[in-house]
């Protein structure tokens, strides 16, 4: 913040500190050093606004060294320059002024570099996002808060938005959980999430409202309004025997089964498999049976399946037995952006 011009000036100023007034000089090193423990304890980095009393301590600092630069001058002028009174008063003025204007550049330059970041005459992004979020949610509706950002929002609904009756339910919140939210649902609240944790997201449908990117924490904060809770899908899997010979090949079939009274609809399938094994494909003989694409070591159907409701769908996979040792199988479905997945098949192959 001062550059390397200002810090050897105020630490020649420090030192010049401890000669006119060591306790003082003491007393502010300490708190410097403790302000740096105090945020080390709790934050992985130093915000500007923590450390303003460092740089008021660092200011003083500033001014000694200009004291000395003044008392060194002075001290010359007295010493080694023939020169009558009324000269060197006039040589202080001008040292003086010198050392002012010095003092002076400075936070000059930095007021006409810094402007922009500075300037607050205008709402900062994400306190413009808040207010956008308030005004697309109803009237006595509750949001759910999972996001760095929540005491923004609770600001605004404390002391901006009170009419709305907004209620805010924080991730740090004990009601922040699916039976308080079952509970909202059978008192016939509007429901909206800021964010939304696994937790949650397991057991409700959400739809995208918009979205955020709030650069200081780095976090993408989206905004959801409830779309339902979301329907549980089993996949089962069905294999002949799990110890194969090397070199052979195997079926390995699974089944999505669709227990609930609506139909769904499976957004994409996922198969990863360890080295240990080879994907030979899809058999004919199931409902699914179209070859995937292979994308980072994942074999993914990326296509839209429906399975009505009480219902089932299957799909058989050939796969080859190619480095004898253990192997496993992972296979997952995708359905109202929701990974169900399969137990985990563990091989063993053998020569």
């Amino acid at each position: 913040n001062y550059g390397i011009v200002l810090l050897i000036i105020a630490i020649a100023g420090l030192v010049y500190l401890f000669k006119k007034n060591w306790k003082f000089a003491s007393c502010s090193v300490l708190l410097i050093i403790f302000n740096f423990i105090i945020i080390s304890l709790y934050l992985p980095f130093c915000p500007p606004n923590y450390v303003l009393n460092t740089m008021m301590i660092i200011s003083v600092y500033l001014a000694f060294g200009f004291l000395l630069i003044y008392d060194s001058a002075r001290l010359i002028a007295e010493k080694r320059i023939n020169i009558n009174p009324s000269k060197l008063n006039a040589l202080k003025i001008i040292i003086s002024s010198v050392l002012l204007v010095l003092f002076l550049i400075s936070p000059a330059l930095f007021a006409v570099k810094n402007y922009k970041k500075a300037d607050f005459s205008k709402p900062l992004e994400i306190y413009v996002f808040w207010n956008e979020i308030f005004d697309q949610m109803e009237d006595n509706s509750v949001l759910y808060v999972s996001s760095s950002a929540a005491n923004i929002g609770e600001f605004i609904n404390k002391y901006e938005r009170q009419d709305q009756n907004i209620t805010i339910i924080t991730n740090k919140d004990e009601r922040y959980s699916v039976e308080n939210i079952r509970k909202n649902i059978a008192e016939g609240k509007k429901l909206y999430f800021l964010g939304i944790e696994d937790k949650l997201r397991a057991e409700f449908n959400v739809e995208k409202i918009t979205g955020y990117t709030w650069k200081r924490m780095q976090e993408y904060i989206v905004f959801y309004s409830y779309a339902g809770e979301k329907k549980d899908l089993a996949v089962e899997y069905e294999i002949l025997k799990t110890e194969i010979e090397y070199g052979k090949k195997f079926e390995v079939e699974y089944t999505i089964i669709n227990d609930n009274d609506t139909d769904l609809e499976i957004t994409s399938l996922e198969l990863m498999i360890s080295e240990g094994l080879g994907f030979i494909g899809v058999s004919q003989n199931g409902d699914i049976f179209i070859e995937p694409s292979l994308s980072q070591g994942k074999y993914m159907w990326v296509k839209t399946f429906p399975i009505r409701a009480r219902d089932k769908i299957n799909i058989i996979l050939t796969f080859q037995a190619r480095v004898p040792g253990d192997a496993k199988i992972n296979f997952a479905v995708t359905s109202q952006n929701y990974y169900f997945k399969a137990g985990e098949i563990y091989l063993d192959i053998f020569n």
